[in-house]
């Protein structure tokens, strides 16, 4: 009897992960955006999610990898309380955001590769803020 409970209990948890995929590649090809992630000077659109979130890269700390996701990429915010976690049944069902996960199976681009343009687009963004505000204390 308890194998039958944890078989079922298994095939409940894959067809929630099968579902949630079929979401993700419904959402991004029925809109016609199939970008997953787009990569500009003003942020980062992250459509690897249920649902597509932009973050400006003024909020973003860093990045981190290494998380009980192994293939997904955190997106550290200088300020999380803007950034609520979800409920579920009136507890949370992740320890960060959902929104601020980046899906690396979602793109084809390797993990490694992609933390690499991340942080390099996010230094560049940090240099050039840091530029502008010595050039306004200045004037």
């Amino acid at each position: 009897m308890p194998e039958r409970v944890a078989l079922s209990l298994f095939l409940i948890a894959i067809l929630f992960v099968l579902i949630f995929r079929l979401k993700q590649f419904y959402k991004m090809y029925s809109s016609g955006n199939n970008v997953a992630l787009k990569i500009d000077e003003f942020g980062i659109e992250n459509n690897t999610q249920a649902k597509s979130y932009f973050i400006s890269w003024s909020e973003i700390s860093t990045f981190e990898i290494g998380h009980f996701r192994t293939r997904q990429i955190y997106i550290k915010p200088i300020n999380p309380n803007h950034f609520p976690r979800k409920k579920c049944f009136g507890l949370y069902f992740t320890s960060k955001p959902e929104l601020l996960w980046i899906d690396s199976d979602m793109i084809d681009i390797k993990r490694d590769e992609l933390i690499n343009i991340l942080n390099r687009k996010l230094h560049n963004y940090n240099k050039k803020s840091n530029n502008n505000s010595v050039k306004t204390n200045q004037s």
